[in-house]
């Protein structure tokens, strides 16, 4: 082997090495896993409803396999947009701000704008904080901030989660 053909083959070893260490990243600690908004499982969520300022703007039933729209009229549901609903339930909970006695307001949360309630468990939407335009939300009487990917399911209205025919 010619020396230049030597030098070509510790160059390749050294990137080949290289490249392991940055894969592997030694010394860099796994990134936390954050905790979800509810320990509530979407599976065994058998209603939805959700309310505006106005009041009830539709209701959701499981029956069986298959999800039905029974307010404000009747009808089968779009089954896959319920679930992408119901992933709000297990969504991570970005910063839980905790309990903030009188001061909702100062996230948007009093009147919330919108409450997504499963099985009688209420959700409430609020603002968005100003720097990361992630979304205040009230659960279990504590304030969370979450992605803000669930709102435009609960603006949808009925019309939004009706089964297409």
């Amino acid at each position: 082997m010619t020396r230049l053909a030597r030098a070509n083959v510790a160059m390749a070893a050294a990137v080949l090495l290289l490249a392991l260490i940055a894969r592997l990243e030694p010394g860099r600690e796994p990134a936390p896993t954050l905790a979800a908004l509810t320990d509530v499982p979407a599976q065994s969520v058998r209603g939805v409803r959700l309310f505006d300022g106005n009041g009830l703007v539709l209701a959701l039933e499981r029956v069986g396999a298959h999800w039905e729209l029974t307010a404000p009229a009747p009808g089968p549901a779009d089954g896959a947009r319920v679930e992408r609903l119901l992933g709000l339930l297990g969504t991570p909970s970005l910063r839980n701000i905790g309990r903030v006695e009188g001061r909702l307001a100062e996230f948007g949360l009093d009147p919330p704008e919108l409450i997504a309630e499963f099985d009688g468990i209420p959700v409430a939407f609020g603002g968005l904080d100003p720097v990361s335009r992630q979304r205040y939300v009230s659960y279990g009487g504590e304030v969370h901030l979450i992605g803000d990917g669930y709102r435009h399911h609960l603006l949808a209205g009925p019309e939004g989660f009706r089964a297409a025919r």
